[in-house]
Protein backbone atom coordinates (compact mmCIF):
# COMPACT_ATOMS: atom_id res chain seq x y z
CA UNK A 1 0.00 0.00 0.00
CA UNK A 2 1.26 3.72 -0.95
CA UNK A 3 1.88 5.28 2.26
CA UNK A 4 0.74 8.93 3.03
CA UNK A 5 3.79 10.02 3.14
CA UNK A 6 4.65 9.17 -0.58
CA UNK A 7 1.26 10.73 -1.20
CA UNK A 8 2.11 14.15 0.93
CA UNK A 9 5.87 14.34 -0.89
CA UNK A 10 4.27 13.62 -4.56
CA UNK A 11 2.30 16.68 -3.94
CA UNK A 12 4.62 18.84 -2.68
CA UNK A 13 6.99 18.16 -5.07
CA UNK A 14 4.53 18.32 -8.36
CA UNK A 15 3.48 21.42 -6.56
CA UNK A 16 6.55 23.28 -7.17
CA UNK A 17 6.77 22.00 -10.85
CA UNK A 18 3.83 23.50 -11.68
CA UNK A 19 4.82 26.70 -10.31
CA UNK A 20 7.30 27.03 -12.69
CA UNK A 21 4.65 26.52 -16.02
CA UNK A 22 2.44 29.66 -13.47
CA UNK A 23 3.11 33.05 -15.90
CA UNK A 24 4.12 35.77 -13.49
CA UNK A 25 5.28 39.92 -13.86
CA UNK A 26 8.95 40.32 -14.85
CA UNK A 27 10.96 42.50 -11.85
CA UNK A 28 13.88 44.51 -13.39
CA UNK A 29 17.37 46.23 -12.62
CA UNK A 30 17.54 49.78 -13.81
CA UNK A 31 20.67 51.30 -15.35
CA UNK A 32 20.76 55.00 -16.39
CA UNK A 33 22.81 57.27 -18.38
CA UNK A 34 22.54 61.14 -19.35
CA UNK A 35 21.36 60.36 -22.45
CA UNK A 36 18.57 58.80 -24.66
CA UNK A 37 18.83 55.26 -25.63
CA UNK A 38 16.63 54.16 -28.19
CA UNK A 39 18.04 50.41 -29.47
CA UNK A 40 20.06 47.35 -28.29
CA UNK A 41 21.31 44.50 -30.20
CA UNK A 42 21.59 40.44 -28.08
CA UNK A 43 25.50 41.21 -28.25
CA UNK A 44 24.92 44.37 -25.95
CA UNK A 45 25.68 47.13 -28.07
CA UNK A 46 23.34 50.05 -27.57
CA UNK A 47 22.94 53.31 -29.66
CA UNK A 48 21.11 56.55 -28.64
CA UNK A 49 21.75 60.21 -28.75
CA UNK A 50 22.27 63.26 -26.28
CA UNK A 51 21.68 67.03 -26.78
CA UNK A 52 18.96 66.51 -29.02
CA UNK A 53 20.35 64.61 -32.70
CA UNK A 54 24.30 63.63 -31.70
CA UNK A 55 24.36 60.29 -32.24
CA UNK A 56 26.36 57.59 -30.59
CA UNK A 57 27.12 53.70 -30.58
CA UNK A 58 28.11 52.23 -27.05
CA UNK A 59 29.95 48.93 -27.85
CA UNK A 60 32.55 47.01 -25.32
CA UNK A 61 33.00 50.14 -22.90
CA UNK A 62 33.70 52.35 -25.48
CA UNK A 63 31.63 55.32 -27.58
CA UNK A 64 31.40 54.87 -31.64
CA UNK A 65 29.88 57.78 -33.14
CA UNK A 66 27.32 57.41 -36.01
CA UNK A 67 24.62 59.22 -37.92
CA UNK A 68 22.40 61.32 -36.02
CA UNK A 69 19.04 60.12 -34.27
CA UNK A 70 19.16 56.21 -34.47
CA UNK A 71 16.79 54.10 -33.30
CA UNK A 72 17.77 50.08 -33.50
CA UNK A 73 20.92 47.97 -34.32
CA UNK A 74 20.93 44.43 -34.86
CA UNK A 75 23.60 41.97 -34.54
CA UNK A 76 25.64 42.57 -37.31
CA UNK A 77 26.06 45.72 -36.46
CA UNK A 78 23.86 47.65 -38.52
CA UNK A 79 22.12 50.63 -37.46
CA UNK A 80 19.19 52.42 -38.28
CA UNK A 81 17.48 56.03 -37.97
CA UNK A 82 16.80 59.49 -39.00
CA UNK A 83 19.13 61.97 -39.91
CA UNK A 84 16.68 64.58 -38.50
CA UNK A 85 12.80 64.82 -36.43
CA UNK A 86 11.47 65.86 -40.28
CA UNK A 87 12.79 62.86 -42.06
CA UNK A 88 15.71 61.24 -43.32
CA UNK A 89 15.41 57.27 -42.43
CA UNK A 90 18.68 55.66 -43.11
CA UNK A 91 20.83 52.58 -42.91
CA UNK A 92 24.61 52.91 -41.55
CA UNK A 93 27.30 50.11 -41.74
CA UNK A 94 31.22 50.02 -41.87
CA UNK A 95 31.04 53.90 -41.99
CA UNK A 96 28.64 53.98 -45.52
CA UNK A 97 25.30 55.85 -45.32
CA UNK A 98 22.44 54.33 -47.00
CA UNK A 99 20.11 56.91 -47.32
CA UNK A 100 16.13 55.40 -47.80
CA UNK A 101 14.52 58.11 -50.22
CA UNK A 102 11.78 60.11 -48.89
CA UNK A 103 11.46 58.25 -45.89
CA UNK A 104 10.65 59.68 -42.29
CA UNK A 105 12.11 56.87 -40.08
CA UNK A 106 13.93 54.04 -40.70
CA UNK A 107 12.72 52.55 -36.69
CA UNK A 108 13.70 49.25 -36.46
CA UNK A 109 15.86 46.24 -38.15
CA UNK A 110 16.24 42.43 -37.44
CA UNK A 111 18.85 40.21 -37.96
CA UNK A 112 18.24 39.05 -41.66
CA UNK A 113 18.40 42.81 -42.68
CA UNK A 114 14.46 43.90 -43.12
CA UNK A 115 14.10 47.57 -42.35
CA UNK A 116 10.45 48.91 -41.16
CA UNK A 117 10.04 52.61 -40.42
CA UNK A 118 7.28 55.34 -41.59
CA UNK A 119 7.05 57.03 -44.46
CA UNK A 120 4.77 60.35 -46.03
CA UNK A 121 1.84 58.81 -47.83
CA UNK A 122 1.66 61.97 -49.49
CA UNK A 123 -1.89 63.12 -47.90
CA UNK A 124 -0.14 64.76 -44.80
CA UNK A 125 -0.29 61.26 -42.96
CA UNK A 126 2.15 58.38 -42.35
CA UNK A 127 2.04 54.94 -44.30
CA UNK A 128 4.50 52.30 -42.61
CA UNK A 129 7.12 50.39 -45.06
CA UNK A 130 9.01 47.07 -45.22
CA UNK A 131 12.41 47.34 -46.64
CA UNK A 132 13.49 44.25 -47.44
CA UNK A 133 16.22 42.96 -50.16
CA UNK A 134 16.25 46.17 -52.28
CA UNK A 135 12.05 46.16 -52.02
CA UNK A 136 9.71 48.63 -50.20
CA UNK A 137 6.30 47.07 -48.65
CA UNK A 138 3.50 49.27 -47.31
CA UNK A 139 2.68 48.45 -43.98
CA UNK A 140 -0.89 49.91 -43.18
CA UNK A 141 -3.76 48.00 -40.79
CA UNK A 142 -7.04 48.11 -43.52
CA UNK A 143 -8.94 51.09 -42.15
CA UNK A 144 -6.33 52.65 -40.60
CA UNK A 145 -5.58 57.01 -41.44
CA UNK A 146 -2.36 56.29 -40.53
CA UNK A 147 0.31 53.88 -39.68
CA UNK A 148 4.09 53.44 -38.42
CA UNK A 149 5.71 50.08 -38.10
CA UNK A 150 8.29 50.12 -35.55
CA UNK A 151 10.07 47.21 -34.84
CA UNK A 152 10.51 43.31 -36.45
CA UNK A 153 11.94 40.53 -35.26
CA UNK A 154 13.83 37.52 -37.05
CA UNK A 155 10.49 35.56 -37.97
CA UNK A 156 8.87 38.88 -39.91
CA UNK A 157 6.32 39.65 -37.19
CA UNK A 158 5.82 43.72 -36.97
CA UNK A 159 4.45 46.04 -34.62
CA UNK A 160 3.59 49.72 -34.63
CA UNK A 161 0.66 51.84 -34.29
CA UNK A 162 -2.13 53.48 -35.95
CA UNK A 163 -5.27 55.37 -35.89
CA UNK A 164 -8.57 54.50 -37.65
CA UNK A 165 -10.08 56.27 -40.26
CA UNK A 166 -11.43 59.68 -39.52
CA UNK A 167 -10.34 62.74 -37.86
CA UNK A 168 -6.58 62.06 -36.47
CA UNK A 169 -7.53 64.69 -33.69
CA UNK A 170 -10.57 62.42 -32.81
CA UNK A 171 -8.75 59.19 -32.83
CA UNK A 172 -6.88 57.39 -30.03
CA UNK A 173 -3.85 55.31 -30.55
CA UNK A 174 -4.04 51.85 -31.34
CA UNK A 175 -0.92 49.50 -31.32
CA UNK A 176 -0.46 46.62 -33.90
CA UNK A 177 1.23 43.04 -34.56
CA UNK A 178 1.40 42.25 -38.26
CA UNK A 179 2.06 38.15 -38.56
CA UNK A 180 1.32 36.06 -41.15
CA UNK A 181 -0.12 38.37 -42.71
CA UNK A 182 -3.03 39.32 -40.44
CA UNK A 183 -3.02 42.66 -38.47
CA UNK A 184 -3.78 42.42 -34.50
CA UNK A 185 -4.80 45.20 -32.64
CA UNK A 186 -3.07 45.27 -29.08
CA UNK A 187 -4.10 47.71 -26.55
CA UNK A 188 -3.16 47.95 -22.39
CA UNK A 189 -6.08 47.34 -20.54
CA UNK A 190 -6.14 50.79 -18.92
CA UNK A 191 -5.06 52.73 -21.31
CA UNK A 192 -6.72 56.38 -22.12
CA UNK A 193 -8.53 56.13 -25.46
CA UNK A 194 -8.62 59.66 -26.33
CA UNK A 195 -6.51 61.26 -29.05
CA UNK A 196 -3.43 61.92 -28.95
CA UNK A 197 -3.24 58.96 -25.96
CA UNK A 198 -3.40 55.31 -26.76
CA UNK A 199 -0.84 52.23 -26.38
CA UNK A 200 2.35 52.52 -28.44
CA UNK A 201 4.08 49.26 -29.19
CA UNK A 202 7.92 50.28 -29.65
CA UNK A 203 9.64 46.52 -30.12
CA UNK A 204 9.36 43.19 -30.35
CA UNK A 205 11.98 39.88 -29.87
CA UNK A 206 11.93 36.54 -31.44
CA UNK A 207 10.13 34.76 -28.39
CA UNK A 208 7.63 37.47 -29.16
CA UNK A 209 7.76 39.82 -26.15
CA UNK A 210 6.92 43.21 -26.65
CA UNK A 211 7.47 46.52 -25.09
CA UNK A 212 5.79 50.11 -25.09
CA UNK A 213 3.69 52.81 -23.53
CA UNK A 214 1.05 54.12 -23.04
CA UNK A 215 -1.03 56.51 -21.34
CA UNK A 216 -3.51 55.96 -18.35
CA UNK A 217 -5.63 57.94 -15.91
CA UNK A 218 -2.41 57.88 -13.46
CA UNK A 219 -0.15 59.26 -16.63
CA UNK A 220 2.41 57.78 -19.26
CA UNK A 221 2.91 54.43 -18.35
CA UNK A 222 5.54 51.66 -20.14
CA UNK A 223 5.28 47.83 -20.13
CA UNK A 224 6.96 44.89 -21.22
CA UNK A 225 4.02 41.80 -22.59
CA UNK A 226 5.39 38.28 -22.35
CA UNK A 227 3.15 34.99 -22.13
CA UNK A 228 -0.08 37.15 -21.89
CA UNK A 229 1.10 38.92 -18.79
CA UNK A 230 1.88 42.79 -18.55
CA UNK A 231 5.12 43.82 -16.51
CA UNK A 232 5.67 47.58 -15.97
CA UNK A 233 8.92 49.32 -16.91
CA UNK A 234 9.17 52.61 -14.47
CA UNK A 235 12.87 53.85 -13.45
CA UNK A 236 12.61 54.24 -9.76
CA UNK A 237 11.18 57.81 -8.89
CA UNK A 238 10.03 58.36 -12.48
CA UNK A 239 6.65 56.56 -13.54
CA UNK A 240 4.99 58.54 -15.60
CA UNK A 241 8.18 59.69 -17.63
CA UNK A 242 9.46 56.24 -18.37
CA UNK A 243 9.25 55.05 -21.92
CA UNK A 244 10.74 51.82 -23.30
CA UNK A 245 11.69 51.65 -26.89
CA UNK A 246 13.24 48.15 -27.96
CA UNK A 247 13.88 44.93 -26.40
CA UNK A 248 16.37 42.41 -27.67
CA UNK A 249 16.48 38.24 -26.95
CA UNK A 250 17.85 38.41 -23.44
CA UNK A 251 14.35 40.88 -22.64
CA UNK A 252 16.33 43.75 -21.61
CA UNK A 253 14.68 46.85 -22.41
CA UNK A 254 16.07 50.02 -23.24
CA UNK A 255 14.50 53.53 -23.44
CA UNK A 256 14.72 57.07 -21.98
CA UNK A 257 12.72 59.01 -18.67
CA UNK A 258 12.50 62.20 -17.83
CA UNK A 259 14.17 63.82 -14.43
CA UNK A 260 15.61 67.42 -13.50
CA UNK A 261 14.37 68.57 -16.98
CA UNK A 262 16.19 66.61 -18.97
CA UNK A 263 15.67 63.19 -20.81
CA UNK A 264 17.36 60.28 -19.66
CA UNK A 265 18.74 56.64 -20.99
CA UNK A 266 18.31 53.61 -19.21
CA UNK A 267 18.86 49.64 -19.50
CA UNK A 268 15.83 47.47 -17.84
CA UNK A 269 17.36 44.13 -17.33
CA UNK A 270 14.88 41.50 -16.42
CA UNK A 271 15.58 39.75 -12.59
CA UNK A 272 15.60 36.04 -13.31
CA UNK A 273 12.54 33.96 -11.54
CA UNK A 274 14.43 31.39 -8.68
CA UNK A 275 13.72 28.60 -11.64
CA UNK A 276 16.64 26.61 -10.09
CA UNK A 277 16.24 26.94 -6.71
CA UNK A 278 12.52 24.85 -7.62
CA UNK A 279 13.55 22.51 -10.20
CA UNK A 280 15.95 21.49 -7.68
CA UNK A 281 13.53 21.57 -4.45
CA UNK A 282 10.71 19.72 -6.64
CA UNK A 283 13.34 17.00 -7.53
CA UNK A 284 14.54 16.67 -4.12
CA UNK A 285 11.22 16.14 -2.93
CA UNK A 286 10.36 13.86 -5.65
CA UNK A 287 13.10 11.78 -5.34
CA UNK A 288 12.52 11.29 -1.50
CA UNK A 289 8.76 10.33 -2.58
CA UNK A 290 9.71 7.43 -5.07
CA UNK A 291 12.47 6.34 -2.56
CA UNK A 292 9.20 5.83 -0.49
CA UNK A 293 7.50 4.54 -2.82
CA UNK A 294 10.38 2.64 -4.30
CA UNK A 295 10.56 0.52 -0.50
CA UNK A 296 7.20 -0.88 -0.54
CA UNK A 297 6.87 -0.97 -4.75
CA UNK A 298 9.94 -1.46 -5.97
CA UNK A 299 9.16 -3.94 -8.59
CA UNK A 300 7.15 -0.75 -10.21
CA UNK A 301 10.27 1.73 -10.90
CA UNK A 302 11.29 0.69 -14.07
CA UNK A 303 7.73 0.13 -15.41
CA UNK A 304 6.72 3.89 -14.42
CA UNK A 305 10.86 4.88 -15.42
CA UNK A 306 10.11 3.90 -19.25
CA UNK A 307 6.72 5.77 -19.34
CA UNK A 308 8.01 8.97 -17.85
CA UNK A 309 10.65 8.58 -20.71
CA UNK A 310 8.87 7.82 -23.69
CA UNK A 311 6.15 10.73 -22.18
CA UNK A 312 9.05 13.41 -22.04
CA UNK A 313 10.41 12.41 -25.56
CA UNK A 314 7.10 12.88 -27.06
CA UNK A 315 6.48 16.28 -26.07
CA UNK A 316 10.28 17.05 -26.89
CA UNK A 317 9.30 16.33 -30.53
CA UNK A 318 5.79 17.66 -30.65
CA UNK A 319 7.18 20.83 -29.18
CA UNK A 320 10.58 21.55 -31.67
CA UNK A 321 8.12 20.44 -34.99
CA UNK A 322 5.47 22.94 -33.45
CA UNK A 323 8.49 26.01 -33.37
CA UNK A 324 10.20 24.68 -36.54
CA UNK A 325 6.22 25.28 -38.52
CA UNK A 326 5.80 28.33 -36.56
CA UNK A 327 8.57 29.93 -37.56
CA UNK A 328 8.49 28.48 -41.73
CA UNK A 329 5.00 30.16 -41.93
CA UNK A 330 6.19 33.51 -40.45
CA UNK A 331 9.28 33.53 -42.48
CA UNK A 332 7.24 32.56 -45.53
CA UNK A 333 4.79 35.59 -44.82
CA UNK A 334 7.53 38.00 -44.65
CA UNK A 335 8.98 37.15 -48.34
CA UNK A 336 5.72 36.81 -49.85
CA UNK A 337 4.72 41.03 -49.93
CA UNK A 338 6.35 42.66 -53.17
CA UNK A 339 3.96 45.67 -53.78
CA UNK A 340 6.29 48.76 -54.15
CA UNK A 341 4.87 52.05 -53.63
CA UNK A 342 6.00 55.05 -56.27
CA UNK A 343 6.40 57.56 -53.56
CA UNK A 344 9.32 54.54 -52.07
CA UNK A 345 12.24 54.92 -54.64
CA UNK A 346 15.17 53.03 -54.67
CA UNK A 347 18.21 53.82 -51.76
CA UNK A 348 21.26 55.97 -52.29
CA UNK A 349 24.17 55.22 -50.89
CA UNK A 350 27.47 57.36 -49.71
CA UNK A 351 30.25 56.94 -47.30
CA UNK A 352 29.63 59.36 -43.99
CA UNK A 353 32.65 60.28 -42.80
CA UNK A 354 33.56 61.21 -38.76
CA UNK A 355 35.64 63.79 -37.42
CA UNK A 356 37.05 61.78 -34.54
CA UNK A 357 39.91 61.37 -32.61
CA UNK A 358 40.72 58.21 -29.53
CA UNK A 359 40.64 58.50 -26.18
CA UNK A 360 43.14 55.81 -24.20
CA UNK A 361 40.79 54.98 -21.35
CA UNK A 362 37.10 56.32 -22.97
CA UNK A 363 34.71 56.30 -19.72
CA UNK A 364 32.15 53.21 -19.74
CA UNK A 365 28.95 54.43 -20.57
CA UNK A 366 26.70 51.74 -18.29
CA UNK A 367 27.63 51.03 -14.59
CA UNK A 368 25.57 51.04 -11.40
CA UNK A 369 24.90 54.77 -10.96
CA UNK A 370 23.88 57.75 -12.94
CA UNK A 371 26.48 58.54 -15.39
CA UNK A 372 26.57 62.00 -17.28
CA UNK A 373 27.26 61.00 -21.14
CA UNK A 374 26.94 63.75 -22.53
CA UNK A 375 29.75 65.46 -20.65
CA UNK A 376 31.91 62.20 -20.76
CA UNK A 377 31.49 62.05 -25.07
CA UNK A 378 31.92 66.05 -25.27
CA UNK A 379 35.67 65.16 -23.28
CA UNK A 380 36.12 62.00 -25.40
CA UNK A 381 35.03 63.53 -28.65
CA UNK A 382 34.36 59.64 -29.66
CA UNK A 383 36.06 56.58 -30.24
CA UNK A 384 36.66 55.92 -33.82
CA UNK A 385 34.62 52.94 -35.67
CA UNK A 386 36.39 49.92 -36.07
CA UNK A 387 35.82 46.79 -38.27
CA UNK A 388 32.55 45.26 -37.81
CA UNK A 389 34.33 41.99 -38.56
CA UNK A 390 36.19 42.47 -35.48
CA UNK A 391 32.74 42.62 -33.24
CA UNK A 392 31.77 39.59 -31.20
CA UNK A 393 29.21 37.71 -32.62
CA UNK A 394 25.68 37.48 -31.05
CA UNK A 395 25.48 33.64 -29.63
Amino acid sequence: MISAMFVRLLVIGLLGFVSLLKPSSLTYTYTTIGAQLFGINDVGQIVGSYGGYTGFEYDQGAFHSVPPIPRDINNVGQIVGALSPSGGGYLYFDGMLTLLNNTLSANGINNLGQIVGNADNGAGSFTGFLYSNGTYSPINVPGSSYTQAYDINDLGDIVGFFTYAGEITTQYIHSFVYRNGLYSVFDVPDAVQTYPYGTIVTGINNAGDMVGFYESPSGRGSFAYSGGVFSTIAVPGAFESTTAFHINNAGQVVGQYSADGSSRGFLATPVPEPVSFLLVAGGVVLAAALISFGRSCHHLIPLVSRRLICCATAASILTSASCRASAGASTQSSSAKTATPASLPTSTTKPLRDSVRARSNPPRLLGPVPIDAQKHIAEAAYIAPRPRSSRPAAS
